[in-house]
C-alpha cells in the first residue's frame, strides 16, 4: 500500500515540547497540527514504507551514516517528546542540527555516487527531497519534519 511522506522545513521554536498526562498519539496529532499550520511543504513522495526505508537504507550505506537516515525519517520527534514503542505513531524529524549534517553528507557525495543513487528512481526521488528540504532548512537554521500519511 503507497503511502504519501511529505516534508516540512520548519522553524522548532514553533514548535511545542513540553506535555504532561497525554499519550503519545495525543502528542503525534498537537506535532501534527503545529507542523502543517507553521511548516513549509517542500515535496512529498508516494511510495509503500518498504520502498521508502529501501531507500533511505541504500542512500544511508552511501553517506556512512550508521542508520542515520531511516531512524531520523521514521522514529524521531521534535524534543524527543514521543516514546519509542511499537504503539507510537511513525514521525520523521531531523533537528536543525541533524539538518546541517544531512545537508553536508549529501553535499560531500561524488558525482559518481550521485549517479548510482539516482539509478535506482525511488532512490533518486527520495535522495532529491531530502536534499532540497535540507538545502531550504538550512538557510534559517531550521528542521525537516517527515510526516507520514
Amino acid at each position: 500500500m503507497t503511502e504519501t511522506f511529505s516534508l516540512y522545513v520548519i522553524d522548532e521554536e514553533k514548535l511545542p515540547s513540553e506535555f504532561t498526562g497525554q499519550t503519545d498519539q495525543e502528542i503525534y496529532d498537537a506535532l501534527i497540527v503545529a507542523i502543517e499550520a507553521d511548516g513549509i511543504l517542500t515535496g512529498s513522495i508516494e511510495l509503500t514504507a518498504d520502498d521508502f526505508i529501501d531507500a533511505l537504507e541504500s542512500i544511508d550505506g552511501h553517506i556512512g551514516g550508521n542508520r542515520f537516515l531511516p531512524n531520523c525519517a521514521f522514529n524521531n520527534s521534535p524534543y524527543s517528546v514521543l516514546g519509542s514503542n511499537g504503539d507510537c505513531p511513525f514521525m520523521g524529524y531531523f533537528s536543525p542540527a541533524q539538518v546541517q549534517e544531512m545537508f553536508a553528507l549529501f553535499e560531500s557525495l561524488p558525482p559518481d555516487t550521485r549517479d548510482t543513487i539516482d539509478s535506482v528512481y525511488s532512490h533518486g526521488e527520495v535522495f532529491e527531497a531530502l536534499f532540497t528540504a535540507s538545502e531550504d532548512a538550512m538557510q534559517d537554521s531550521f528542521a525537516v519534519a517527515v510526516l507520514h500519511t
